[in-house]
């Protein structure tokens, strides 16, 4: 992510706290880093993206590994050296949250079953729209990162003050640059809303956890359907999380705000881990003996 002139004061003040800080910030970082290794014990390894995205990067727990190496990867995409503390932050406690729900017992691999998209497209207009399709994969992934990044971005204003700053000015940035656009697209207004309504709330969410006064992000939603859902979407989220999110109760947050847009059941659950790692084939004496011949 690069930064462009701003005539927000005090967007401009948080970047120039937040690159006075980046050497703390970093320090504290990589504290809660060690923390999640010894806590839950498997290291945490940082590997560079090649690609640019207006999104901090990606991250894969060790259940989800494509190859059988104990550890959890985080990918991130090349930004400002002062905005590197909040970004690796953020992809840290996405694999606490997931740690936290293993250790419960109640981690789940999140996707879409090949079912979902034609019973969703029964919601929407008949016949469906020509985007219809390619919308409801585009809405699954979004509800998925919105909702569990309310939670994440929560934790970490709450236990990892050392990169307020940084994360002030990363997330009004990040909803100032990502604002989802389906001009020309030919959509079912159930589907379009519901897109809308993710947008909206992730913007009541910055506005209200990290206020602006200077500029209000939700404005443009305010009295609107989609604005409307966007508050339901923030209500359920703020009551969740303000009495205390139990470990893996972000899966059923995620199920809940899939109901508030008008979706049910657009996440599907399993508790295998989305990359099956490949079985080892059984040795000729083992097949022996399981026949009795050995």
């Amino acid at each position: 992510m690069r930064i462009t002139p701003t005539n927000n004061r005090r967007l401009r003040d948080n970047i120039n706290v937040a690159i006075a800080q980046e050497t703390n910030a970093t320090q504290a970082v990589q504290y809660f880093r060690k923390q999640l290794e010894v806590e839950f014990g498997m290291p945490v390894v940082f590997e560079p993206l090649q690609s640019n995205s207006v999104a901090g990067g990606t991250v894969r727990p060790y259940w989800d590994q494509r190859t059988d190496v104990r550890q959890h990867s985080i990918s991130l995409n090349p930004c400002e050296k002062w905005a590197r503390p909040h970004k690796l932050a953020h992809e840290l406690m996405h694999i606490s949250l997931e740690c936290e729900a293993h250790a419960a017992g109640k981690r789940m691999t999140c996707g879409m079953s090949p079912q979902t998209p034609a019973r969703l497209l029964t919601l929407c207009d008949h016949p469906p729209k020509p985007d219809d399709a390619q919308l409801i994969n585009k809405i699954a992934s979004c509800a998925k990162n919105t909702t569990v990044d309310m939670v994440v971005e929560a934790r970490l204003q709450r236990e990892l003050p050392a990169i307020a700053a940084a994360q002030f000015a990363g997330l009004h940035l990040f909803d100032s640059v990502s604002r989802s656009s389906l001009q020309g697209w030919q959509v079912s207004p159930i589907l379009r809303q519901a897109l809308e309504a993710l947008v909206a709330v992730r913007s009541l969410f910055v506005d209200t956890c990290f206020p602006d006064p200077s500029h209000v992000n939700f404005d443009r939603f305010r009295g609107t359907p989609a604005g409307d859902l966007a508050e339901k979407l923030f209500a359920e989220f703020k009551t969740r999380f303000d009495r205390g999110m139990q470990p893996g109760e972000h899966y059923e947050l995620m199920n809940r705000h899939a109901e508030i847009i008008g979706l049910p059941d657009l996440h599907s659950w399993s508790p295998e881990p989305a990359f099956r790692l490949p079985q080892p084939a059984p040795s000729l004496s083992a097949v022996l003996n399981d026949l009795g011949i050995a």
